[in-house]
C-alpha cells in the first residue's frame, strides 16, 4: 500500500465518523426524543468516534 492509498483509506474512515457525528448532532438539534434523553452520552460518543479514527490513523502510521 503506497502513501496515497493509505491517505485515501484514512480520509474515508474520517468522513464516515464525521457523518455519524453529524447525524447525532442533527438529531439532538431537531429534538429526537431518545437522543435528547441522553445528551451527555451522545456528545461523548461523538467525540470518541472521531478520536478513535484519528488515534487509529496515528497508530497505523507509527507502525508503518
Amino acid at each position: 500500500m503506497n502513501a496515497l492509498e493509505w491517505i485515501e483509506v484514512r480520509v474515508v474512515e474520517l468522513l464516515a465518523s464525521l457523518f455519524a457525528v453529524g447525524l447525532l448532532i442533527v438529531g439532538l438539534a431537531t429534538g429526537v426524543p431518545f437522543l435528547r434523553a441522553r445528551i451527555a452520552e451522545v456528545l461523548l460518543y461523538s467525540v470518541c468516534c472521531v478520536s478513535a479514527v484519528i488515534l487509529h490513523a496515528a497508530l497505523d502510521l507509527c507502525v508503518r
